[in-house]
């Protein structure tokens, strides 16, 4: 008898959900995000669950943000679908790559435009013995040196074979009510997707100054007087290079990535304010925003809202 990490037959189809929606839903998971690309957001999740597994697929209509910590005793096996630069954990993912993240990895996603996610989270001892029994060695001697890809003639099995399982478990969850027949379910869930799996390249290490650095320094100031030249200082590096290497590294130059993190707070602060005693102002105040109406066409630019409509929610 296994311990059950979720619950067996729980599906989830939530489709053209808003922002706020959506910062509710990653806050269960104690992820916090930000909307990163300018235009009206929406988002479609679509996850179910078995004993030990769950099969999420994640649609987001514009750039994204997403920082957390990781849910214990499981491992998380993320792909992204888009066309644009993805950045995770401060590396920009390669094409046909796979995320496997274990416990004590952060969730740190970055996407600069529309992009699709799949997640497979799988309670870790089904993951470590699954994968023991298909490659023949652990995990573990492959999680801190190596990066993990999709064989190039493999992608579309692998897609597919995401949604034919997600599909089949919400449609079969009658049949699937014994522990053994959803133990088979998963082992030939893993088995369809370490088929898939290629782990031959190894992940070199970075020299010199790191994107990451930088971007710890915008978050932890976010409501001080900071700006790139200040940063640079910080840094002990040319503005030049830091334009480079962060825009090389994040696809958005410092300046933008923290005018984003800035209105995305006030857009927190203003959706859990009273609109009865606060004012946009003194919260646009507080992240160094001065001309409110140069602020309001920024906000509505990111958000196609005014501040005023998010206040009044």
């Amino acid at each position: 008898m296994y311990q059950e990490l979720f619950s067996p037959g729980l599906s989830v189809d939530l489709p053209s959900l808003n922002l706020e929606v959506v910062l509710h839903y990653l806050q269960q998971w104690n992820l916090e995000a930000e909307q990163m690309q300018k235009g009206r957001f929406s988002a479609t999740i679509s996850s179910v669950h078995t004993p030990r597994i769950q099969l999420n697929d994640t649609i987001y209509s514009h750039g994204f943000m997403t920082r957390g910590e990781f849910p214990g005793n499981s491992i998380m096996i993320g792909y992204v679908k888009t066309n644009a630069k993805v950045v995770f954990q401060n590396r920009v993912l390669e094409i046909n790559e796979l995320v496997i993240s274990t416990k004590g990895d952060e969730v740190d996603y970055i996407s600069s435009a529309e992009n699709e996610v799949f997640t497979i989270t799988v309670e870790k001892k089904l993951f470590m013995q699954a994968f023991l029994d298909y490659f023949g060695e652990p995990f573990e001697i492959h999680q801190d040196k190596r990066r993990f890809f999709i064989k190039p003639h493999r992608l579309q099995f692998f897609l597919e074979s995401i949604n034919s399982w997600m599909t089949f478990l919400k449609a079969n969850h009658h049949l699937l009510l014994s522990e053994n027949k959803y133990d088979m379910a998963e082992s030939e869930i893993l088995r369809d997707i370490f088929s898939c799996l290629l782990i031959d390249q190894v992940l070199k290490e970075r020299s010199g100054f790191k994107a990451e650095e930088a971007r710890d320094l915008l978050h932890a100031n976010v409501h001080e007087r900071f700006d790139s030249v200040t940063l640079a200082k910080e840094l002990g590096i040319s503005q030049r290079q830091l334009q480079r290497v962060f825009k090389e590294t994040y696809g958005i130059s410092p300046k933008r990535y923290l005018l984003n993190l800035r209105i995305n707070a006030v857009r927190k602060e203003l959706l859990m304010a009273d609109p009865r005693t606060a004012t946009i102002s003194s919260i646009a105040l507080k992240y160094d925003f001065f001309d409110l109406n140069h602020f309001s066409k920024i906000y509505k630019t990111l958000f196609n809202e005014l501040p005023s409509k998010t206040l009044h929610k």
